[in-house]
């Protein structure tokens, strides 16, 4: 029986991410398989046995996705950090540098990731 509230170690969210990448149906829109709901159970199988069987512990497939449904929101957020600070004309020393552990390795969902703007209650509207 998998583990269930598995704790990941960097390590292996690291491990992860790799496995995320190389299974485009599950993060790449823009794939013939992205809708596709059989491709993508096959898909997150295929990253559960590979995880598995490198770290040699059991860890739900339900495990895996919620975790890396968490590194790709905090890219997001850090995403949305950068391109706010680049897009306000400040200067190069303004720039917000990301300090999330695993945005650099998280940079290949930059062509899938689409930004939307944020609504605030304040006069004005949109930020």
């Amino acid at each position: 029986m998998a583990v269930s509230n598995y704790r990941f170690s960097s390590t292996q969210i690291g491990e992860l991410i790799d496995l995320y990448r190389s299974h485009e149906p599950l993060w790449n829109t823009f794939s013939k398989l992205y809708k596709n709901r059989d491709a993508k159970f096959a898909a997150w199988q295929s990253v559960q046995m590979n995880f598995q069987a490198k770290y040699g512990v059991l860890v739900s497939m339900d495990d895996i996705e919620k975790r890396l449904v968490h590194e790709r929101t905090l890219y997001v957020r850090e995403l949305k950090k950068v391109q706010n600070t680049t897009r306000s004309g400040a200067g190069g020393d303004d720039v917000y540098l990301p300090t999330g552990e695993f945005y650099h390795e998280l940079s290949f969902l930059a062509p899938v990731v689409k930004l939307r703007k944020s609504i605030t209650n304040l006069v004005g509207g949109f930020y």
